[in-house]
């Protein structure tokens, strides 16, 4: 969205210019932004740039390529704890899994004096804030790339970097959004290196060879160019621009991509054959929601269950509302099991907050059936919003007939360009 805001706010300066109005200051801030790309979007826009507070950090390097990166970082973990230099450790790890095997190899080694603690999206906000604790002991986190730029932990000196990151890509061809493990970016990298230099001097650590970091880009690929992009057609589509393809966006997506976002806001019924804007399509474009999502809320009106696929569009988060801790997966499968239900996971999602409800939105409740407490109120929140404007849209919020076939049917209709056949004995096809 971003981008497109930007391509907007362009037009927008065009057009005061035109009508000899002063133009808006647009400030665009980043840590780890392309400041030539964007002044040269601009017109030649002036560059300032407000250097942190940074102590000098050391930068070592691996002299062969890495073939275990967790066996690698505990390797640096017990270098620096027989070092003797004081401070704790960040570790950067692409994801849930290395961190979890990272953690394995470091206990593995049974290094006197540490306490290790990871630290990732989906985990409880009780076990992320362990981080923050005093500890007498040192603390070596490992950590996704949510301690890169969303959080700054006081105390840590040393950085160990895998150079690795998740990212999610979308294939316009399939359809499928896919969470990847790629190389991070030289700005990214240098972004985990400045959290050794917050409060005095550090080391970063990098599990890559010199020669492997000077091979990378210099910034990750724009997210709009590696997202689904149905959701920016349609805003376009409902401020009246219609042709969507010479549209001045600072990245400008591919033609495969925004060939296969009309496609499925077709499939959805929000353009019609000629790419225009149709009836209902106007309606998804007022909701915030994917356009999928959309799609299903307006669809529940129909089948009397707005209600229910509310709930269900309001869980479709970027964090699960399950949580499974470490050396507690049983207990936590076991008490999930209590919601389970079966035709849908989406049933399951419903069950989990109907149960929420009834236990008057207890925080305490949710812990014990092991729930993602800070997501489910996110939910609440999200749900709320969504009453107010289908409210406003004059959609009628109610549950008549939020039967299983009800809820499957919409769900449905929202999901229909993701619709399989089977094709053989595990086999399927994308109809």
């Amino acid at each position: 969205n971003i981008d497109f805001v930007l391509g907007l706010l362009k037009r927008v300066q065009a057009e005061r210019e035109k009508r000899g109005m002063p133009q808006l200051k647009v400030i665009a801030t980043s840590a780890t932004i392309e400041k030539e790309k964007f002044a040269n979007y601009f017109g030649g826009s002036p560059v300032i740039e407000v250097p942190g507070r940074m102590f000098p950090v050391d930068t070592q390097y691996e002299r062969e390529p890495v073939r275990d990166y967790a066996k690698a970082a505990a390797e640096r973990v017990k270098q620096i704890a027989r070092g003797g230099q004081p401070g704790d450790v960040l570790i950067f790890m692409p994801g849930e899994e290395e961190i979890r095997r990272t953690i394995a190899e470091i206990k593995s080694h049974n290094i006197p004096g540490i306490d290790v603690l990871p630290l990732f999206g989906s985990m409880a906000s009780e076990d992320q804030d362990k981080i923050f604790d005093k500890n007498p002991k040192r603390k070596v986190i490992v950590s996704t790339n949510i301690a890169e730029t969303s959080l700054t932990i006081d105390g840590v000196r040393f950085v160990v970097d895998s150079g690795l990151i998740k990212q999610k890509e979308f294939n316009p061809s399939t359809g499928i959004e896919a969470l990847l493990t790629r190389p991070h970016a030289k700005s990214g990298c240098e972004q985990r290196k400045g959290r050794a230099g917050r409060t005095a001097p550090g080391t970063c650590y990098r599990l890559y060879t010199e020669q492997e970091y000077n091979d990378r880009p210099p910034f990750q690929i724009p997210e709009i160019k590696r997202s689904d992009i149905s959701h920016v057609i349609l805003a376009m589509k409902k401020i009246g621009i219609e042709d969507v393809r010479t549209f001045d966006f600072i990245d400008k997506p591919t033609d495969v991509a925004i060939d296969g976002a009309i496609k499925t806001l077709k499939m959805l019924g929000a353009l019609d054959d000629n790419e225009r804007l149709t009836p209902l399509g106007e309606t998804m474009a007022e909701l915030p929601l994917r356009p999928e999502l959309a799609r299903m809320v307006i669809e529940a009106e129909k089948y009397g269950c707005t209600g229910s696929i509310t709930t269900i569009a309001a869980m479709f988060g970027e964090k699960s509302i399950f949580v499974r801790p470490k050396e507690k997966e049983r207990e936590a499968d076991q008490a999930h099991a209590g919601f389970k239900r079966e035709g849908s996971d989406f049933l399951t999602m419903l069950e989990v907050w109907r149960q929420w409800v009834a236990a008057g939105f207890s925080d305490t409740w949710a812990r014990d059936r092991y729930l993602n407490v800070r997501q489910l109120f996110e939910v609440k929140e999200i749900r709320a919003q969504l009453m107010r404007e289908l409210k406003r849209q004059n959609i009628a919020v109610q549950d008549t007939n939020a039967t299983t076939e009800s809820i499957q049917k919409s769900v449905a209709s929202g999901l229909i360009h993701h619709l399989l056949a089977s094709s053989g004995r595990f086999s399927y096809g994308r109809v």
